[in-house]
């Protein structure tokens, strides 16, 4: 069965549309707005990496990325937020608060990973699909047949990071046993 260019190019032309709805793309402003909102994070682990290379200052960059790790804990989600908490957690132990090192643990013990993009399920059950319903969609032979890669792209990353934060939560579980 021949496939004519121009429902190659359609459907392309669909997926990068979809693409763009359902956010794959991120324009500039989204962009920005992450970079804002990593920027406490950053700056957590820039004052903690210097706090472990100076005694004379010490103690005060221990403060100092204490209050940015609080910071982005309320701003980051995921595998950030995990990390946000693991480094609020060093702050306080060597600041010798222990009890809210403990919380800092145990919030980050409770870190949910983030969940699958509907628009991912919804791709998959689109290339699943027979096709007297896929042949209602717009470009349906090219959106039925484009739909487990944008699946296949919508789910990489989250996958991904679900299994660095249960890598993560599995590590500090194991460093607490071990105490």
């Amino acid at each position: 069965m021949p496939v004519e260019v121009a429902l190659i190019f359609k459907g392309v032309s669909l997926s990068l549309g979809a693409a763009k709805y359902l956010g794959i793309i991120q324009d500039k402003l989204a962009a920005k707005l992450d970079q804002l909102v990593g920027s406490e994070f950053e700056a957590g682990i820039r004052a903690i990496r210097q706090a472990s290379e100076s005694e004379a200052e010490q103690g005060s960059l221990l403060r100092e990325a204490r209050s940015r790790f609080n910071k982005a804990v309320s701003l980051e989600k995921g595998l950030r937020l995990g990390f946000a908490h693991l480094g609020l957690a060093l702050c306080h132990w060597h600041l010798g608060d222990l009890a809210n090192a403990r919380q800092s643990v145990n919030e980050l013990l409770g870190v949910h990973p983030p969940v699958v993009p509907l628009a991912a399920t919804i791709a998959e059950k689109i290339a699943v699909a027979p096709w007297w319903v896929t042949v209602w969609l717009p470009g349906s032979f090219a959106t039925k047949h484009f739909a487990p890669a944008v699946a296949k792209l919508l789910k990489r990353e989250i996958l991904e990071e679900q299994a660095s934060l249960t890598d993560l939560q599995q590590s500090v579980q194991a460093c607490l046993s071990d105490l």
